[in-house]
Order: structure tokens, then sequence, then C-alpha cells
């Protein structure tokens, strides 16, 4: 059992455990009705090509199986819609439809507006997604996966971690892993509701005491 970076080979892998893990999610839904799955698919290859080329794609991996994944941004990493195209946003429309497509970018623009109000600038990693392979659930394999790959992450650049959860159930979890919430948003016209967490970076990251 083992966590490390994911290469290009393994994204075919990543995204079919984050279609299981993610399976019946509220987010997608009530974004894509009966092409939920289709549209999860597309996203997180999407994500899974743009986080893999930065090295900051984990897996955690069991007896040489994928069983989980971490998406990270890097602390001041700027997408640009050229480079979103390029790692595969041009299949939303296709597989999430047009108007899911709508209203995951409405969704996540408010989620990011957000963010930003919140975080003012402080560099920070964002954990994108993290998720378990629904056949190896509860096993503590997605704590695992994202303290050692955080760690990692810190050791290289000291910066805390935020993330969004939409899903209240999920808190307790975090709150055990060391996030502390910092706000609260209700995505106007959606049923949605993201809740900002934050953890702060060790002291002894990078030498520090």
């Amino acid at each position: 059992m083992s966590t490390r970076l994911l290469e290009k080979s393994d994204i075919d892998a990543a995204v079919e455990v984050l279609v299981s893990a993610f399976s019946g999610d509220p987010l997608l839904v009530w974004a894509c009705g009966a092409r939920e799955r289709e549209g999860m698919a597309a996203s997180c290859r999407m994500n899974c090509v743009l986080w893999t080329q930065t090295r900051s794609a984990y897996g955690f991996f069991e007896a040489g199986r994928l069983a989980a994944v971490a998406l990270f941004h890097m602390p001041g990493e700027q997408v640009s819609v050229w480079r979103s195209l390029r790692a595969g946003f041009w299949r939303m429309p296709f597989a999430a439809g047009l108007v899911g497509t709508q209203r995951i970018v409405h969704t996540f623009g408010v989620a990011d507006q957000f963010k930003a109000s919140l975080l003012a600038g402080e560099p920070h990693f964002y954990l994108d997604t993290l998720g378990v392979h629904r056949s190896l659930a509860r096993r503590g394999i997605g704590p695992r996966l994202l303290l050692e790959s955080l760690a990692d992450l810190q050791r290289r650049d000291a910066e805390p971690c935020f993330l969004f959860t939409h899903l209240q159930s999920n808190m307790t979890l975090y709150q055990r892993l060391g996030f502390e919430l910092i706000g609260e948003c209700a995505v106007p016209k959606t049923p949605i509701t993201f809740w900002g967490m934050r953890r702060r970076a060790p002291r002894n990251a990078l030498g520090r005491e």
C-alpha cells in the first residue's frame, strides 16, 4: 500500500475511481440529471489531466490497484480557458449537456468568488477532489491519502490547504484531519451549499520550528 504522484498512464484508472466514488453525488445529480455519470467522467478527466501535468495529482495504490485519488491546485495556480479546453473541458457539453454544463460553471464560479473573498489573496493549496473507489470505502484510505499527499506538497511549499465540501456530513471527517470551518456559501438559484475549510501548514514545514 502506497501513495504516489499520478502519471499520465494512470488517468483512465483515476477517472474510474472518481466516477465510482461520486456516483449519486447531489451536485452532479442536480446539474446533469440522467447524464450525471457522463458529466462526472468528463469533469474528472479534465481535472486529472490538469493536475497530473502540475505534479499535484496523487493516488493511493493497494496491491498495484489504484484505490483513491486526490487532486490539488498548487498555490497561485491559474488555469486559462485555453488550457481547460485542451485538458478536456470541450467534452463537457457533449457529456453533461448544455444545461448541465451551464449549471456546473455557474456553481463553481460562485464557489471560486467566495473562496477569493474568504482567503483574500492568501497563498494556499486547494483540494479540488478526494475520492475513494466505492468498493474500498470506509477503510481509512481517503484520510491516509489526503494526509500523505498534503505532507508531500507542503515539503515543497509550506502553505495552508483549503477545500470546499457540499456534503455537510463530510465536515466532521475533515475536522478530525485538522481542517477548520471558515465560511459557508449557499449558491443562488441552486440547492447547493458549500462549506469552506482550511488546514494550516505545519509549523515545521520546510524546516520551520
